[in-house]
């Protein structure tokens, strides 16, 4: 699974834990995690949220057409993708821990 943002990848499905519609774990130096869309907070693993990112390959913001040269950073470094996930359990235990992540859909239309 891979953003532009996230240049090109943030997370894998191993190959021992792969399932359909999932977007598997966070590669290294990767964290993901999935927050109400209302509220920001995180939720817990089985509900429904949206996936925020941040990571050494994130990108440090967004360059506005109405404040050209400037980069508007990302609220502590977290990407809001746009898409919503559920944090699904896992049936093996790895090195990255628990918790595939599988994608439900999205909140807004991507350009």
């Amino acid at each position: 699974y891979g953003l532009t943002e996230t240049s090109p990848f943030a997370s894998y499905n191993h190959v021992d834990q792969h399932r359909h519609g999932s977007i598997g774990v966070p590669i290294a130096g990767v964290e993901m995690a999935v927050v109400d869309v209302t509220t920001g907070a995180r939720v817990a693993a089985g509900e429904r949220g949206e996936l925020v990112i941040r990571g050494a390959n994130v990108m440090a913001g967004y360059m506005r057409a109405d404040n050209p040269g400037v980069i508007e950073p990302l609220p502590e470094g977290w990407h809001d993708t746009g898409d919503i996930v559920m944090i699904g359990q896992c049936q093996h235990a790895h090195a990255l821990g628990c918790g595939v992540i599988d994608q439900l859909g999205r909140r807004h239309e991507a350009i």
